[in-house]
């Protein structure tokens, strides 16, 4: 028994003190590794974490020239800003004469130049929701650069006519909003920033409309409506010699001017864009303002960097911003002894509410309450900005000196109801409408059936004016009544919209819970269209409607609108549209996936709209290119350039077709023929088991391009209406790509302390295996020793604690991807 014992005992330590050195030498090779990993400057950022880029290499640091970030962009690339961006804010205003509650606004501004004008069109594009809703899903706006003839470029601003811009190599170009007129539309400026004095030709100016809120509201590829706030993309000649050299220069006022370990120092702090129109505070209430922190160099803005503060009441001169910027929360007056301070501005707790209570005055009444909200934003950069949401409001200042948000009892928004807009409603008597009036004399309903007439129309491929499309997924838009329906509590952004039809004077229809970028109709019938909208305000009021208490008797009443008695409201205007089917329509997805060799691949099918009875067929296509494209083409981001190419005519249906006009066409096309159950699977076409009639997949079998086609008609398949054709294009690579990290190549250099203590991670888990592997097996003579020693190294209860940690830890990545 003693011999056995002290046998386990010593192959135990012997064990255990193999396992103790080995990761002492495992520390201590981390820790000598330790040196190399890169020390960066507090508030700096790798400057290859900004932009996201496609068809274009990141050069800064390559060359001192390049004191920016920078690009090389090839033909068809692009660099794009891929998350939230400010459009519009409010900050403090510093200039002379300002005291500490005027704000002034803020506006996008960004700042880039050219090393050459060796490009045949550079274009910055800008995504963003809209304010009236669109097929699209969201508002794109555009600038265009191209060369003029002799020098400097000529600029177009959404299609717009050319306007010279005097522009050479090197010298900045600012492009800038300066200002909005708060129905979607904000004006911008393009400034040859080094000669600029606001008049041209250094200066081009023009509007980019419908956008939807103060903010670029960024949503991924993956989303239903991706949208990229901003863009730069170039085309380039066919005889470039170079790619193009761009450096952005600045984004909102954060410089991207480089440190000399080539990062970015994060110098600005956050702001806040508030998408509310502040009119009034209700008593008892929560504040429910539309407020987002977005900052250039810092993707989020976690609500433990925001702090709110609240001052019931305030007074212009018993606040003050520090030289830092920083809110003065309280005001000291005397010294020593005799120091007072007063505490003004209040850290507001989540659950704050405000009462009667806090705003009486020392009367014991209510005297044109008020209270100020101060926002304090930090990143992670510790850059902190101040913003006073009275700076966002749309409401008259109370006279005297009392500023801040108007204070109102609930009872005072019990009665506020929207204005439909287009008719005037007066009362004789008290709570009685006299007959509605036209407003501004019908002019404005005359401007918004103008403005319904354009949204129905559309042009053919010949500019000729036709209707829009008519059928299933086919909708008629309304344009923005942003203009016309108004609400003394909230703004047009915060109601919600009811919109009542009818389609060749049949059933009332109604679409109801709406918001402003929701409003639409969908046309299931060619005929005649009739609408009504009643909007419903942020209290979950709606518009009252004016009634005939009976016919012709000549006194009216108010009463809630319904799909009943809609078309009897006299307060509300009619406006009508006509649309004709002209035939299908169709259109191919947005995805731009890519397929693997030998890995089945499915196309997303194509959107049809049409009215029913219409028939589709599909053909697939491999796409030859010829050997002097092929360079150019060759890669996983041309398939929409391909696909282009397939609709203008220029890639041939035959090799002999192609080769015989190089100049025309670019490949040509191989049908793949559908699968043959009369033939092997590995004979002919059926190694791509293309069957079109049971699903859009098939298994690629050579790198390159492939082309889905399909031609839609509507029954029977040779009609008046003639048939419409589509086209997909996807490219077929031999493996999977490598994706970029946001540092590019230098991940490793960047990452190294990581790389090491996986390293050491994952050594000692090989020590801790062998270490169970190694262990001395229990004899089965000794039974009662092996007994003990199980007890005592408690090996049922460890079992029953490793399984309840993996359960722990099983939970907390299900809780986090569920905060996702």
């Amino acid at each position: 028994m003693t011999g056995t014992k002290s046998y386990r005992f010593y192959k135990k330590c012997a064990v255990t003190v193999l396992g103790v050195l080995l990761a002492v030498c495992l520390i201590a090779g981390g820790i000598l590794l330790l040196p190399f990993s890169p020390v960066y400057a507090e508030g700096t950022v790798s400057a290859t974490s900004i932009f996201e880029t496609s068809g274009a290499d990141y050069i800064s640091g390559s060359d001192d020239s390049y004191a920016y970030i920078a690009y090389e962009v090839s033909g068809g690339g692009r660099v794009a800003f891929q998350r939230d961006m400010a459009l519009k804010w409010y900050e403090r205003d510093t200039s002379e004469g300002a005291d500490a509650y005027d704000g002034a606004v803020g506006y996008f501004s960004t700042e880039f130049s050219f090393a050459e004008l060796n490009f045949t069109s550079f274009t910055l594009t800008m995504e963003t929701t809209e304010m009236s809703q669109s097929k699209e899903g969201k508002a794109v706006n555009t600038i265009v650069f191209t060369p003029a003839e002799g020098s400097g470029l000529n600029v177009s601003v959404n299609g717009g006519t050319e306007t010279a811009l005097a522009y050479t190599a090197g010298e900045t170009i600012r492009v800038a909003f300066t200002r909005a007129d708060t129905y979607g539309n904000f004006y911008v400026a393009v400034i040859n920033a080094a000669q600029d004095k606001e008049l041209s030709p250094v200066r081009v100016t023009g509007t980019f409309t419908n956008i939807g809120k103060n903010f670029a509201d960024y949503a991924s590829s993956s989303s239903d409506t991706p949208v990229t706030p901003l863009t730069f993309s170039a085309e380039l000649a066919e005889n470039a010699e170079a790619p193009l050299v761009l450096t952005i220069l600045s984004l909102n006022g954060q410089s991207f001017e480089l440190t000399d370990d080539g990062r970015v120092t994060d110098s600005t702090a956050p702001v806040l864009v508030v998408d509310s129109e502040i009119k009034r505070f209700v008593l008892g209430t929560q504040f429910d303002f539309e407020m987002t922190a977005i900052d250039v160099c810092d993707s989020s803005i976690s609500s433990s960097d925001r702090t709110s503060y609240y001052y019931v009441n305030p007074v212009s001169s018993n606040i003050s911003f520090d030289e830092n910027g920083d809110l003065q929360t309280s005001v000291t007056s005397g010294e020593g002894e005799d120091a007072e301070t007063t505490e003004y501005y209040v850290e507001w707790e989540s659950d704050r509410y405000f009462f009667e209570s806090d705003f009486l005055g020392t009367d014991g009444q209510l005297n044109d309450p008020s209270i100020s909200i101060a926002v304090s934003l930090t990143d992670d950069s510790d850059n902190t900005g101040w913003y006073l949401l009275e700076w966002f409001g749309d409401y008259s200042e109370t006279e005297g000196s009392f500023y801040g948000i108007p204070v109102v009892t609930p009872e005072s928004d019990t009665a506020a109801r929207p204005d439909a807009g287009f008719y005037t409603v007066t009362e004789t008597v008290e709570d009685t409408p006299d007959e509605p009036e036209q407003a501004n004399s019908g002019s404005d309903i005359s401007a918004y059936q103008e403005a319904v007439d354009a949204a129905a129309v559309t042009e053919d491929e010949d500019g000729n004016e036709v209707s829009i499309q008519v059928g299933d997924g086919a909708y008629f838009y309304l344009p923005s009544l942003k203009a016309y329906i108004s609400d003394t509590t909230c703004g047009y952004t915060d109601m919600e919209f009811t919109v009542y039809y009818t389609v060749n004077g049949g059933e009332t229809q109604s679409g109801s819970g709406l918001s402003y970028d929701e409003l639409s109709i969908e046309l299931s019938s060619a005929g005649n269209y009739r609408f009504r909208v009643v909007p419903t305000n942020a209290s979950g009021l709606s518009s009252y409607g004016v009634f005939e208490t009976s016919e012709g008797s000549g006194q009216y009443k108010y009463a809630e609108i319904t799909s009943d008695n809609v078309w009897d409201a006299l307060n509300l205007a009619d406006f009508t549209f006509a649309v004709t089917y002209n035939g299908p329509s169709v259109e191919a997805s947005d995805n731009d996936d890519i397929g693997y060799v030998d890995a089945t691949f499915t196309f997303e099918d194509f959107e049809v709209i049409a009215l029913s009875g219409y028939q589709s067929n599909y053909t697939l296509y491999r796409i030859v290119l010829l050997d002097a494209y092929a360079d150019e083409y060759e890669s996983s981001d041309r398939a929409a350039d391909v696909q282009t190419a397939y609709a203008e005519g220029r890639i041939a249906s035959s090799r002999e077709e192609a080769e015989a006009n190089p100049e025309q066409y670019i490949g040509y096309t191989v049908a793949i023929a559908e699968y043959d159950d009369e033939l092997d699977e590995d004979e002919g076409d059926n190694v791509y088991n293309w069957n079109p009639d049971s699903s859009l997949s098939f298994v690629p079998q050579e790198i390159g391009y492939y082309m889905l086609t399909t031609e839609v008609a509507s029954y029977p398949w040779s009609n008046a209406h003639g048939t419409v054709s589509g086209q997909k294009a996807v490219y077929i690579s031999a493996e999977s790509d490598i994706q970029e990290g946001e540092t590019g190549t230098d991940w490793l250099q960047n990452n190294i302390l990581s790389v090491v203590f996986l390293a050491v991670g994952a050594a000692c888990l090989i020590a801790i295996v062998v270490l169970l592997l190694i262990r001395p097996k229990k004899k089965p003579s000794d039974a009662a020793a092996v007994k003990a020693l199980e007890k005592a190294e408690g090996s049922e209860p460890a079992q029953e604690t490793e399984q309840s940690g993996a359960k722990s830890i099983k939970q907390k990545r299900k809780e986090r991807r569920n905060k996702k």
